[in-house]
């Protein structure tokens, strides 16, 4: 058997293929942004090494089930040849928010400029090819911080078959949702990844050809995975989003450092504990303290420095997720919205040297004025939140 991965990022090389080195599963991977880490893995003979880093110590471990890498763009027909293999029963993507091509309710962009040459129209390429081939079903895993990412991208998928004409057997590809963690900073050297060693996969028991036997520490199939995820999502990531802005405004540039601030403790500790954690169903076995002290201790991580600016990246993507789904009964997430207005706008306006990355950019640029309330008007208006930031 053979897996099939679109999404050749770090994370990925930290987690996917970490798992599926322990199980004996050859990975293909398909770079989708550019063609150099790819490259830089081919040259290496496919072998990388994973650095944990925790605990003031650091173990290096060499990971070698990642034996083909490839271009997207420069590899359709392998991509198309693998996707109606009958090899290949399991697919996953990490494309990150703004692969997905969806407005922040959750439906198609039908203007996002890129669709054509997106991860849509990629699988919904590939399902028709192994339609043809009269292949056994294909389960595709969503690996994104998203709500009901496998419900998200099975939506996506449908829309984007209709809209492109391209239509195919829907009964044969399954979108199991599912939970990914750990904190894989951004690096230099494509060879080597850094990463913490805390690691958590959960994946929905919703596989129509029956699931992969990839169960093993840290790895779990459950019927249910949104327990998991709201829990990530809503304290960890929202948390994280929370650091990125609001730390960064204060002078901090790293996440272990932001979190030994006391004050900004102090919030992240109510947002988790007060204010939106009682609101989530926690699953076993986690308990809601055990889960926010493990997290403040993995922030904690002076051997792992992650950047603020890193996670402060493609926030109009982020947010929707992270901020607004307990905005109104958390102060601190109204504190973390109002601090991603103000790290974006004087980033835009040139007030402050904020790094300011998202698919939005240009847009929220071009309807930036002096005027501050004006621009979160205009900005509000153009995201399509009904929540107010300023």
């Amino acid at each position: 058997m053979r897996h099939l991965h679109l999404g050749l990022g770090r994370f990925h090389r930290a987690h996917q293929a970490f798992y599926l080195q322990n199980k004996g599963v050859p990975i293909t991977a398909f770079s989708m942004r550019s063609p150099g880490e790819a490259e830089a893995l081919r040259e290496a003979g496919h072998t990388y090494q994973l650095v944990v880093v925790g605990n003031g110590q650091e173990e290096t471990q060499t990971i070698t089930t990642i034996d083909e890498a490839l271009f997207i763009q420069d590899a359709q027909e392998r991509f198309l040849e693998l996707m109606a293999s009958e090899e290949v029963s399991t697919v996953t993507l990490t494309v990150t928010e703004k692969g997905y091509c969806a407005r922040a309710d959750g439906t198609l962009d039908t203007d996002n400029p890129g669709l054509e040459t997106s991860v849509l129209n990629d699988l919904v390429r590939g399902f028709r090819a192994r339609q043809e081939k009269n292949r056994k079903p294909l389960a595709v895993l969503s690996c994104d911080n998203l709500s009901s990412n496998g419900r998200l991208l099975q939506r996506l998928c449908q829309a984007w078959s209709e809209k492109s004409g391209q239509s195919y057997d829907r009964s044969l590809v399954s979108f199991p949702n599912s939970m990914v963690d750990r904190i894989v900073p951004a690096g230099d050297d494509p060879l080597v990844v850094r990463t913490e060693a805390f690691h958590q996969w959960v994946i929905e028991d919703r596989f129509i050809g029956g699931y992969p036997h990839w169960e093993q520490k840290g790895l779990i199939f459950v019927k249910d995975v949104e327990p998991f995820e709201q829990m990530k999502l809503c304290l960890l990531n929202a948390s994280h989003s929370f650091l990125a802005y609001y730390g960064q405004l204060q002078g901090h540039e790293y996440v272990h450092q932001a979190i030994n601030d006391p004050a900004i403790k102090s919030m992240v500790e109510k947002l988790c504990l007060e204010e939106v954690g009682p609101h989530l169903e926690v699953p076993e076995p986690w308990t809601l303290p055990g889960y926010v002290s493990e997290m403040l201790s993995r922030f904690d991580n002076p051997g792992l420095p992650h950047k603020l600016s890193q996670i402060a990246m493609d926030g109009t993507q982020k947010v929707p997720h992270r901020f607004l789904p307990h905005l109104k009964h958390s102060s601190v997430l109204q504190k973390a919205l109002s601090a991603w207005f103000t790290y974006y706008y004087e980033g835009l306006t040139g007030q402050k040297s904020y790094l300011v990355s998202d698919p939005m950019k240009e847009q929220l640029a071009a309807s930036a004025t002096e005027d501050r309330t004006a621009t979160a008007a205009a900005w509000k208006r153009l995201l399509g939140w009904r929540e107010s930031f300023y």
